[in-house]
């Protein structure tokens, strides 16, 4: 754990260095170098790591090594053989991969330069405060989730690419986006519902979200039960270990404060925070059918991803009389999140390096 805290703490110091003036949000402070050596730091910090660490790496390790030493005609024909159940785009990279003669080093970089730097390049261009948000990532366990789940947070990170043709109304630029996001994740079509919501009057449904919530969590069942229809490959977690019902609501109280207190902060005509609300939405709704099945959860962070740029949204709304003392309790809030994520965490705990002996 203390290499992944030793991370966050060096992206806080470096922040003098790239900063002229007071504050890390004007003008003045170079968010692009910034966080350019933040992603360099974190792919290399990534990419050399253990061959074990992250939920599911030795599946996508497995796969990669069972390809190689294929000509590029046969890699081309290679048919999937279980346990590997991956989507076209996916599969293909990994076969291109095993076709190059990669090693498990060399991949594991490669799948962190695709979820890193669309990632990166969205906190530069949204983010008002990009510390903040480089710490919502790991403290809300996008971060330990990109270590395993491969697939998932390649499709995230692209479909946030689309972010500018929701605002600019662009459907069928925004309909690719999340096309090449399903290459790698089916789940991403989920990100359409975004779309949607964002050229719609959504305040009415925010006033009236408690009790959506409400209904959801009752009958969460038999939403679950619908998506299952339209995506039949997934019918197979039913009565598995992912097919678990209830759970903490901790995740639900918090993405409900910040919805509202985001509300509460909107400035009229504000596409970012308008955005940063609708996705807080969605993010409720299936975090509430969430409950009746654990796997739905997966689909949870194609919107919850957004409170990286609602947490900054609210530190620049708030009086400048308090404005330090509020930073500074979000950021330890956010240090302690952090810290609980990654506590007991075996899929990512111990941290070591690929030349270290196996944990």
């Amino acid at each position: 754990m203390a290499v992944y805290i030793g991370y966050l703490l060096l992206a806080g110091l470096q922040i003098p260095l790239f900063k002229e003036k007071n504050g890390i949000n004007d003008n003045c402070f170079n968010k692009n170098a910034y966080l350019s050596l933040c992603c360099i730091e974190l792919i290399i910090l990534v990419g050399i790591r253990g061959y074990t660490i992250g939920a599911d790496t030795e599946v996508y390790l497995a796969a990669l090594n069972h390809y190689s030493g294929l000509s590029l005609s046969e890699v081309l024909t290679a048919k999937l053989v279980w346990p590997f159940d991956f989507e076209w785009g996916y599969f293909t990279l990994t076969k291109l991969c095993s076709w190059a003669n990669l090693g498990n080093t060399s991949f594991l970089f490669i799948i962190a330069i695709i979820i890193y730097i669309p990632l990166f390049k969205t906190i530069k261009k949204y983010s008002l405060i990009p510390y903040v948000s480089i710490l919502c990532y790991f403290a809300l366990g996008m971060f330990t989730y990109s270590l395993g789940i491969f697939r998932q947070m390649i499709a995230i990170s692209i479909v946030l690419c689309g972010w500018n043709y929701i605002v600019e109304r662009k459907l069928w630029k925004y309909i690719i986006v999340v096309g090449i996001a399903m290459l790698f994740h089916t789940t991403a079509i989920i990100a359409i519902v975004l779309y949607i919501l964002y050229g719609i009057n959504w305040e009415r449904i925010t006033w009236l979200l408690l009790g959506i919530e409400i209904f959801l969590l009752l009958f969460g069942r038999t939403a679950v039960g619908i998506a299952l229809k339209l995506f039949p490959k997934y019918i197979g977690f039913v009565g598995g270990k992912y097919d678990q019902q209830g759970g903490s609501y901790i995740m639900l109280i918090l993405l409900n404060v910040i919805l509202f207190v985001s509300v509460f902060y909107m400035k009229k005509n504000n596409a970012q925070e308008r955005m940063t609300i609708c996705a807080l939405i969605l993010a409720v709704c299936c975090q509430a059918i969430g409950y009746s099945m654990a796997i739905f959860g997966r689909i949870v962070p194609y919107f919850s991803i957004y409170i990286m740029f609602a947490i900054p949204n609210i530190i620049v709304n708030i009086d400048n009389r308090w404005r330090i003392q509020a930073t500074t309790i979000i950021i330890l809030f956010l240090f302690v999140l952090t810290y609980l994520e990654f506590d007991g965490n075996k899929y990512v705990t111990p941290y070591y390096t690929f030349f270290q002996s196996i944990r």
